[in-house]
């Protein structure tokens, strides 16, 4: 599920459905280009334990000096300039239908999910604006790796103080500089169904996050 992060006005942190763990929420960046920034009508994280990272990402939305355009379809059709998270969240819901029609379904929704967060493009903006960062602008940036790159997917089911080994490739052959590692975790969480805005049982701040990012060399 993907759901819209806006709230123009303070208070302006995120609120349900969108801090809701297992929910994709898509905040609004302001431009497709570079520089751009979080658009002044997304709210702000963090949510609530686990899912402190929110939003997840963002995604244009539309701006004063950059709008999103639209087509107008009543009275005489014509582009319309307009903006909001309810055109952010549209965008990452297609890329995301986009993976699952390119790759087929092998991937589970979750690790699609994981696949968005691992490309969005990531700039010196707080998580509490941005989340990872910007949606990939094109499909090619999430199912087509860039010559010096290998991007591997995962994916299964591991119980409570179990583990799951997931071996690296490398290749055959000796090289020489630095390696660098990313790897994107991406798990649901179980929830109270009566409370579905909540997760099951207490919530702790000792509760592992819904969504992980981990880099190294």
């Amino acid at each position: 599920m993907a759901v819209k992060v806006t709230r123009p006005s303070a208070p302006n942190r995120v609120q349900v459905p969108a801090d809701c763990v297992n929910a994709l929420a898509v905040g609004a960046a302001d431009s497709p280009d570079t520089p751009w920034l979080r658009a002044s009508y997304s709210s702000v994280g963090p949510g609530r334990s686990p899912g402190l990272i929110k939003p997840d990402l963002v995604a244009f939305g539309g701006s004063t000096a950059r709008p999103f355009l639209v087509l107008r379809t009543k009275d005489a059709p014509k582009i319309e300039p307009t903006g909001g998270t309810s055109f952010a969240a549209p965008s990452a819901l297609r890329m995301g239908t986009g993976v699952r029609a390119h790759l087929g379904a092998s991937l589970s929704p979750l690790a699609i999910r994981a696949l968005l967060v691992h490309c969005a493009e990531a700039a010196d903006i707080p998580h509490t604006e941005i989340g990872w960062g910007r949606l990939a602008q094109h499909l090619g940036d999430l199912v087509v790796c860039a010559d010096d790159t290998v991007r591997v997917v995962y994916q299964g089911t591991v119980t409570a103080s179990k583990y799951i080994r997931a071996p690296i490739p490398v290749p055959d052959v000796p090289f020489e500089g630095m390696v660098n590692v990313k790897a994107t975790l991406c798990y649901a969480t179980d929830i109270d169904p009566h409370h579905p805005a909540t997760t099951r049982g207490p919530v702790s701040s000792d509760l592992p996050a819904q969504q992980e990012r981990v880099q190294g060399r």
